[in-house]
């Protein structure tokens, strides 16, 4: 069987495809935000699910039943500007984690006492875009926090631009279709 091309053409025209490059993240964390940090996300990777089963035996082959959801972890890739400032606002971030012990030198003390997760969890908002600026899908980690920081690779051969690779974990997801809170307009707008 042929592919209808009128078809096809008239279903991407409807619908275009989604780009990846038009996309915005949002992160609010306990710490409060430093500048321009959505502007410093060169890439992420949208969360993705799986279900977690048990095996039930009746009669004949083993069922696998769902039972509850499992949030994946996801990335995001920073570009460091000259002051590595975004790379020490998620290290602060980690030290509400598990404690100040990276800055505070005196010995003892609380700086191996780890946070409460009230006080340490935050949500980060990832918006996707269409080709006119309209706000098309809206995900909302909730209660997230960072559980890795890559480490910087510094290379005297190369004159590449310093990235930082920062993987979250969040308790769940949120999402939207569409236009969301009126307006459409990319929230940098």
């Amino acid at each position: 069987m042929a592919i209808n091309l009128q078809r096809f053409m008239s279903t991407m025209n409807q619908q275009p495809p989604a780009k990846t490059s038009s996309f915005e993240v949002q992160i609010f964390s306990p710490l409060g935000s430093i500048n321009d940090l959505s502007f410093r996300a060169e890439s992420v990777a949208l969360p993705g699910r799986s279900v977690a089963t048990t095996d039930f035996f009746d009669v004949g082959p083993i069922r696998k039943m769902g039972y509850s959801a499992i949030y994946l972890e996801t990335s995001i890739n920073f570009i460091l500007s000259e002051r590595y400032n975004e790379k020490e606002y998620f290290d602060q971030w980690v030290d509400a984690i598990v404690g100040p012990h990276r800055v505070q030198k005196n010995p003892g003390g609380n700086k191996f006492n780890a946070g409460y997760y009230d006080t340490y969890a935050g949500t980060i908002v990832i918006q996707n875009y269409s080709t006119t600026g309209q706000l098309t899908y809206k995900t909302k980690l909730i209660e997230a926090f960072p559980l890795t920081i890559s480490p910087v690779q510094l290379d005297w051969g190369t004159d590449d631009i310093s990235k930082l690779n920062v993987t979250f974990t969040y308790r769940y997801y949120e999402h939207t279709n569409g236009t969301v809170g009126g307006g459409g307009d990319r929230l940098s707008d």
